[in-house]
């Protein structure tokens, strides 16, 4: 059995540097990132993922984002720009599925 220790990403850093030189510290102990960090963390590999697809173009020409935003969305240092960002991403991704499904079935 083991306890989990809900970190930071600051934090969950040094405790994970800490484990890999000697993970006898943690044998009943289990750090794991909090709920917010992990969310940001996703987002940022989703804006990695997307990153050079051109998507950006998507972005900043309908003037959703300005360049330098479009850097805090994709890298996931803003978390509320990150969903907002993604998730205007994903409604645009299923209107496209949407209407090429409906196009194939004409």
């Amino acid at each position: 059995k083991a306890m989990a220790i809900v970190c930071d990403e600051g934090v969950y850093q040094y405790v994970i540097d800490l484990y890999m030189h000697d993970p006898s510290i943690f044998k009943k102990l289990f750090p794991m990132l909090g709920g917010f960090h992990l969310a940001k963390s996703a987002l940022r590999c989703a804006g990695k993922y997307l990153r050079g697809s051109g998507i950006e173009d998507g972005l900043i020409e309908p003037e959703v984002f300005g360049p330098i935003v479009l850097e805090t969305v994709l890298g996931g240092t803003h978390y509320y720009r990150s969903f907002v960002g993604l998730s205007i991403v994903e409604d645009a991704l299923l209107q496209l599925k949407a209407e090429a499904f409906w196009m194939q079935q004409e």
